[in-house]
């Protein structure tokens, strides 16, 4: 069976069709796949520019992020309290996730696995 952390590699490339953020809600989407996000996030643009979801401005500046591509992802997070998702973008950038308690949480649904996060790391292997 393929590990969890790979579900999404069969959609890359993807690109993001749709992104929102109403506090404290992120909504990131693309066609067979969805992200829901209550924890912590950052969009790091290609011109190294952060947006994050405490930035003013977020809820107008996420919408940019529709047209991007997410070209791989990677899983980052200290392994105790669970990896998140790190989403490279093909402009250079990255949407970073940040689950800092088992209660800040995110759901990617890839369309045949619905991942909820942090994952823990028995869950990665």
């Amino acid at each position: 069976m393929t590990s969890p952390t790979h579900a999404f590699d069969a959609h890359l490339p993807t690109r993001i069709d749709r992104a929102e953020f109403n506090d404290p809600n992120l909504l990131v989407g693309g066609v067979g796949w969805s992200l829901s996000a209550i924890c912590c996030w950052r969009w790091i643009t290609a011109d190294r520019a952060v947006v994050s979801g405490d930035a003013a401005g977020a809820e107008d500046r996420i919408w940019d992020l529709v047209g991007e591509t997410i070209v791989r992802v990677t899983w980052r997070g200290p392994l105790a309290l669970g990896v998140d998702p790190c989403f490279e973008l093909s402009s250079g950038g990255q949407l970073e996730l940040f689950s800092d308690a088992t209660f800040d949480t995110w759901v990617l649904d890839t369309g045949g696995l619905v991942l909820v996060g942090p994952l823990l790391i028995g869950e990665v292997e």
